[in-house]
């Protein structure tokens, strides 16, 4: 089970670094993953998630207040709310440097990745966390259904076809107007959502910057610029060309599924044998 792998992974990196970042998008499981970790650690462990209005105000005096908790392990949950936090959770680990001090879980988008590589660099481990990889739930899931419901575990285990799809289109527009405004992209919600259904579109294939561009009304490197954030924030992956002499890579979604396409359309078009 790659979940089990995940946790194997945090084994490790508690036992060598002061702070773990547990990064993906949302709804994959990453608190899950936290929680089930927790009790086998060999400290205590306070946790924080900053969505809570309690314990966001619990850090407005943030100092002072991990500071009573310099022998637990500190969980944060949802630490792009609080960026400005990273610089002192650096001078804190500095002062006792000593294994898992702090895990801290994100949606991960360019800011928040930049500032704790260059805040906590050299005190951090990374760990990716996808959804529901088909070879950990070959069993409940065949191939075909978890293609088209992708690895969100609401939607991969949701009883009908009909209930993961209003799951996966309400995450989608939440995703696209709520969540990725706030980890940073400066894009309208309609203009993300077209080059969302663009790029579903053109999953598995040569991506054309200069084309899609066109049909939106931006230049190419506005275009590339979006899907560097969309990139960073886990949501899709580019594989890059191997040879020099290649320009052009190709684009794949990070969540298995192709989650803005008709799928009856899907089966007769061209593009069907390429996400296989």
């Amino acid at each position: 089970m790659l979940k089990e792998k995940h946790c194997s992974n945090s084994r490790v990196f508690s036992q060598q670094f002061p702070a773990i970042a547990i990064v993906g998008p949302r709804q994959v499981g990453k608190t899950t993953l936290v929680k089930q970790f927790l009790p086998h650690i060999p400290k205590p462990s306070i946790y924080l998630d900053l969505e809570k209005p309690s314990d966001l105000a619990k850090l407005e005096e943030a100092e002072l207040f991990l500071s009573e908790y310099g022998d637990h392990c500190v969980v944060i949950d949802e630490v792009q709310r609080k960026i400005d936090l990273l610089p002192l959770l650096r001078s804190l680990i500095d002062n006792n440097r000593e294994p898992l001090r702090f895990i801290i879980l994100g949606s991960a988008g360019p800011n928040l990745l930049k500032r704790s590589s260059e805040t906590l660099a050299g005190r951090i481990a990374y760990l990716e966390l996808a959804g529901f990889n088909l070879l950990e739930i070959s069993e409940l899931c065949p191939m075909r259904i978890h293609h088209f419901r992708g690895g969100f575990p609401e939607s991969t285990l949701a009883p009908t076809d009909e209930q993961s799809r209003n799951w996966l289109d309400n995450f989608i527009v939440t995703y696209i107007e709520r969540d990725l405004p706030l980890l940073g992209l400066r894009a309208s919600s309609t203009t993300i959502r077209k080059l969302w259904e663009m790029l579903a579109w053109q999953n598995g294939s040569l991506i054309n910057y200069s084309s899609i561009g066109k049909s939106l009304g931006f230049s190419n490197h506005t275009i590339a610029g979006y899907i560097d954030f969309l990139e960073n924030a886990y949501l899709v992956t580019r594989l890059h060309p191997y040879h020099f002499n290649i320009k052009i890579g190709s684009l794949y979604y990070k969540w298995r599924l192709l989650p803005c396409i008709n799928h009856q359309k899907l089966r007769c078009a061209e593009i069907a044998g390429i996400l296989y």
